[in-house]
Order: structure tokens, then C-alpha cells, then sequence
């Protein structure tokens, strides 16, 4: 008996070629498929980074309107110094704070957009800080004395309002022109 006989060259041949077709078909069809299984990923992936990112902006947005117009009350009423600090201190900002220290301002890409919330809410806390620092230093700033700040607050007061009222404008105009 030889080891080389016909039907065991045969079979070993028809072996050899059947898993050499399956190699060459094999290999290609399953790199297609974990290519087409990845991009359908990135897709999902992507579209949910867009309905994130627009779930965030539609909250700053909402949040943003709202000082803006409390901003604009305080600027078109001519309230005393005493109510417009007092409204000053009821500003929000907890969905920027919120966002901030998750890390989910991530999800905003575009730089300029950043940029834009960014500084309209540095103008929200600047006016909160200013209502909340007159309120807690008391009659010493108010008390008469030989110089007297008020004319120096109101002038402060009015200008960061008008400056916060800009860049409020600025953010939800940069937030309406975002496009995913």
C-alpha cells in the first residue's frame, strides 16, 4: 500500500482546493462585512452625537432666552440699581454648569459656537456676581459716606448689562445657525 495512491491524492487535492477557494472567497467577504457592520457603527454613533448635541443646545438656548430677557427688562424699565442687582442674582446658569462639569460641552465641535455660549454665560455670571458681591457687602456700600458708589454701580450695572444682552444675542444667533 502506498501512501500516495490515487484516491487519497483525490481527496487530499479536492480538500486543498475547496479550502483555497474558501480562503480566497472567505477572507474578503468577511473583511466587507466587519467594514460594513463598522461604518453602520460610526453612523449610529454619529447620529446620536447630533441629537445629543442638539438636546444640549436646545437647553442652553431655553435657558439663555430666558436671561435675555430678563436682561432686557432690567435694561428697558430704568429700575432702580437696588431691583436691577436683585434680578441680576435670579440669572441661571445651572444647564452650563450642569454641561461644564460633566465634560458633555465635548459634544459642541464647533469652536466659534464654544466660543459664543461661552462668553454669553461669562457675562450671566459676571452680573450674578456683581448682584450677589452688593448684596453681601451690606450697608457698607450703600451707607453714605463721603464718597458715594452708586453713580459707579448703576454705570457698572449698564454696561454689563448691555455687554451680557450682546453676547446672549451672539450665542442663541451662533446656536440657530448650527448645523449637525
Amino acid at each position: 500500500m502506498c501512501i500516495f495512491d490515487y484516491s487519497f491524492l483525490k481527496d487530499f487535492l479536492s480538500n486543498l482546493l475547496a479550502t483555497f477557494v474558501g480562503v480566497i472567497i472567505g477572507i474578503p467577504v468577511a473583511l466587507w462585512l466587519s467594514r460594513l457592520t463598522e461604518h453602520q457603527e460610526h453612523m449610529k454613533e454619529a447620529r446620536t452625537q447630533r441629537e445629543d448635541t442638539a438636546k444640549l443646545l436646545a437647553l442652553l438656548r431655553k435657558e439663555l432666552v430666558a436671561a435675555q430677557d430678563k436682561l432686557s427688562y432690567i435694561r428697558g424699565q430704568n429700575i432702580h440699581l437696588f431691583a436691577a442687582l436683585e434680578l441680576a442674582t435670579r440669572l441661571r446658569d445651572d444647564a452650563w454648569q450642569s454641561f461644564k462639569l460633566s465634560g458633555r460641552l465635548q459634544l459642541l465641535q464647533s469652536l466659534d459656537l464654544l466660543n459664543a455660549v461661552s462668553a454669553a454665560y461669562s457675562s450671566i455670571q459676571e452680573l450674578t456676581y456683581l448682584g450677589r458681591a452688593y448684596f453681601a457687602s451690606g450697608e457698607l456700600i450703600r451707607k453714605p459716606a463721603s464718597y458715594d458708589f452708586t453713580p459707579f454701580i448703576e454705570g457698572f450695572v449698564q454696561g454689563s448689562t448691555s455687554k451680557g444682552l450682546e453676547s446672549i444675542e451672539r450665542a442663541i444667533t451662533a446656536i440657530d445657525d448650527w448645523h449637525p
